[in-house]
């Protein structure tokens, strides 16, 4: 009774509803600033003195990203595909939870450790894509994730922590990492400056929802119906070909200004 009393008189404390109150201002205002831009005019967007309520609301932006090809060139798809390899990649390695590991501190300390290890190699990974290209490396990227599908799980079924260690530094500072650093630049180059960020945003959270939403319940389904690990490789590995076949249809930036360094 004693731990329940506590929790209620610190829900009956103001100072507790104020902090939850600042808390939400400041998780959701940048939301409603982006969707309040949205609504802008380009005239209205640079002007010095910004306002939180479009003076005039239009979906000029929006109506500019669809006849920007959106729609009829695969750029959406494009993004769609390699961030549910990218996605899917680390959902996989950090969260998924998986029969037979006795100590899931293991599992922390190791994810822990290879996402240290990821912040150096992601820079490296950048620094690479500026001299053999963003889709060589992503390409590196995928295709390791495609390989190492399979060892990644049974890594895990070793139940030790070198063998655990050993599948997250594959799947994350390797597949991830390299993935992850050629990203940023490669969707950029995808959509012409002027609408550029609504595109990348769209591409970008739509696929991050799917990915993001079904795989995880498609990836605990397959385990309940088959008690094994195989459906779900299965999937990471058809999530790594959809993203393979997205890059092979991206084209190079059509002019040398879109073209941005990784580093």
């Amino acid at each position: 009774m004693a731990p329940m009393l506590k929790v209620k008189t610190k829900q009956n404390n103001p100072i507790f509803w104020i902090f939850v109150l600042v808390m939400l201002v400041i998780t959701l205002f940048p939301v409603y600033w982006i969707l309040v831009t949205s609504l802008k005019n380009p005239l209205e967007v640079v002007l010095p003195n910004p306002t939180l309520v479009p003076k005039a609301p239009t979906l000029q932006n929006y109506v500019a990203v669809l006849q920007s090809g959106f729609l009829s060139h695969p750029g959406s798809l494009m993004n769609v595909g390699i961030i549910f390899g990218a996605l899917l990649a680390a959902l996989l390695a950090s969260q998924f939870k998986f029969k037979k590991i006795k100590s899931w501190r293991q599992v922390i300390a190791a994810v822990t450790l290879a996402m240290t290890v990821e912040i150096a190699t992601i820079l490296g990974w950048g620094w690479l894509s500026d001299r053999i290209g963003r889709k060589t490396l992503y390409y590196i990227g995928v295709t390791g994730m495609a390989l190492v599908a399979f060892p990644f799980f049974w890594l895990l079924q070793m139940h030790s922590f070198p063998a655990i260690l050993l599948a997250m530094l594959l799947a994350l500072p390797v597949c991830h990492g390299a993935m992850i650093a050629a990203q940023p630049c490669m969707m950029v180059e995808l959509f012409p400056v002027e609408v550029r960020y609504t595109g990348l945003a769209l591409g970008h959270e739509i696929g991050a929802v799917i990915s993001g939403g079904i795989s995880p319940m498609l990836a605990v389904a397959f385990l309940m119906k088959w008690d094994s690990y195989v459906p779900v490789a299965l999937m990471l590995l058809a999530f790594a070909l959809l993203a393979l076949v997205a890059l092979f249809s991206i084209r190079h930036p059509a002019t040398p200004r879109q073209q941005q360094p990784a580093l």
